[in-house]
């Protein structure tokens, strides 16, 4: 069966006009590691339309991108038959006349449940198959008047559009369906772009602000008609102070919350807990954006050492002072369409936002597109409240990230699996493990001890005990150490 297949689709769904589609679709390798699903029952019938404003688009031909999955229960429940879900675009003349169909451009409806793929030769017309994820594209002219009872104004079959509408539900059909993103691009450049990866709430005004219309969604029925699927990120050792805490763009012309100030459509959240695999060109990621000093840039153009360098950063507030040991970044490198490769990523800290201090560098990972940069155990533990990050990249305008992580890891002195006393992990004891035993009674958060350290056996680890290792270090017979 051909991966990349062309359709022609004449569909009815909520006009009685029909109309033509033309959309390319294709199979996607894996799941979407986030998305919006929506189920049809006795109970509720949910659809969204997200709205395009004229605004974001220019004139000419526009490419919509949806990726979607139709799931196995998907069951038309018309009279004839007949039924499907689907996702439909509709250019409007005027915002707010949305359903009014005197205003409407025109219509398709380009991605269906009940899509046929061509034969090849002997091979029949089979439908997509169900419960697989695919990507549908369509590409249209919002201007171009092709729905007869449009009442507006056109010249040359050409028409003023003020918004386009992507539709996503059921119509006389029952059932599951889930949607990963929707994009519009022209000439190349991603315009517009709705995922899921920082979950979906219809009571939050922020996520709603892209919705002209929904129905069949409330908060009683959500988790039972819809909800959104995002990866949890699990931090096996150790706190991430990070998630949750304010982050903030500095240094370029276009500043302030990472979910506003992204570069173009690149829009996401640094510190929602959520480091998503997807390379996609989607708000999955924030884009740092560096282009000849342009009034969107929030990153800026240095030369280094002779060579072009991007420079982009961002400071997480922790709220207070907190004492960690481990950064980390998950990045793309994806080496085209304009994204760069970031070549170092620079930890600072400060107690007052002001005066910077830098702690070292994390490891980047230079084998994988997507990947986590963090830095190694020569990583100095640090106690601040603001954590700046500095992302340097080359060979291209953006620089694309979407966590990062502030850890406090818990370390295992290997004096609890290896020699007694041996604090610093060096596997060897010297006066550095009493000096770091000492520093453990005084700065417990900074210089953490799990292993056995309870030397004079009075039941409390204190100076008393890095005393006594030190005189072990200069009298081993005089002052054994054991369990």
């Amino acid at each position: 069966m051909k991966k990349i297949l062309s359709i022609a689709l004449a569909l009815a769904i909520v006009l009685t006009a029909a109309v033509t589609v033309f959309a390319d679709f294709y199979k996607l390798g894996s799941e979407p590691s986030s998305y919006l699903w929506l189920k049809a029952d006795e109970n509720a019938v949910p659809r969204i339309d997200f709205k395009i404003p004229a605004s974001a688009f220019k004139e000419g031909e526009l490419k919509v991108t949806a990726k979607v999955c139709f799931e196995d229960d998907i069951t038309p429940t018309g009279a004839d038959g007949s039924g499907l879900a689907f996702i439909n675009a509709y250019s409007y003349s005027d915002e707010t006349k949305y359903g009014e169909f005197d205003y409407l451009i025109g219509f398709s409806d380009f991605a269906a449940s009940n899509l046929t793929v061509a034969g090849d030769g002997d091979e029949e017309p089979t439908l997509i198959e169900r419960g697989t994820w695919y990507e549908f594209t369509y590409k249209f002219d919002p201007a171009e008047a092709s729905y007869g009872g449009f009442k507006g104004e056109v010249v040359d079959g050409k028409a003023v559009p003020a918004m386009v509408t992507v539709g996503i539900g059921f119509w006389q059909a029952l059932g599951t369906m889930k949607i990963a993103s929707v994009s519009a691009t022209q000439e190349s450049e991603v315009l517009w772009t709705i995922d899921f990866s920082g979950g979906f709430d219809i009571e939050n005004e922020k996520d709603m602000e892209k919705v002209v219309y929904n129905v069949g969604m409330t908060a009683a029925n959500k988790e039972k008609n819809w909800g959104v699927v995002r990866p949890v990120e699990v931090i096996e050792n150790g706190v991430n102070f990070a998630e949750g805490c304010k982050c903030t763009i500095v240094g370029g012309n276009t500043t302030g919350d990472p979910t506003e100030a992204g570069g173009g459509v690149y829009k996401a959240s640094l510190t929602d807990g959520v480091a998503v695999e997807d390379k996609a060109y989607t708000s999955v990621w924030f884009g740092f954006l560096a282009n000849s000093g342009g009034a969107a840039d929030n990153a800026v153009i240095e030369t280094l050492d002779g060579v072009t360098t991007k420079i982009g950063c961002a400071v997480i507030d922790l709220g207070s002072q907190k004492t960690f040991n481990k950064v980390r970044t998950h990045n793309w490198a994806a080496g085209v369409s304009g994204i760069g490769i970031f070549t170092e990523i620079i930890v600072h800290v400060s107690n007052d936002n002001k005066n910077w201090t830098e702690a070292g560098s994390l490891v980047i990972d230079e084998e994988n597109e997507v990947y986590w940069a963090e830095s190694d155990d020569s990583f100095p533990t640090q106690k601040a409240r603001y954590v700046m990050i500095e992302f340097r990249y080359i060979n291209g305008v953006w620089g694309f990230t979407n966590e990062i992580q502030i850890i406090n890891e818990e370390r295992t002195p290997s004096g609890s699996d290896g020699a007694l006393g041996d604090f610093d992990g060096d596997k060897n004891v010297t006066s550095d493990d009493a000096v770091y035993l000492l520093r453990n009674t005084l700065f417990p958060d900074q210089y953490p001890v799990t292993g056995y350290a309870d030397f004079d056996h009075d039941g409390n680890v204190t100076s008393d005990d890095a005393v006594y290792l030190l005189r072990y270090t200069l009298f081993p017979d005089q002052y054994p150490i054991s369990k």
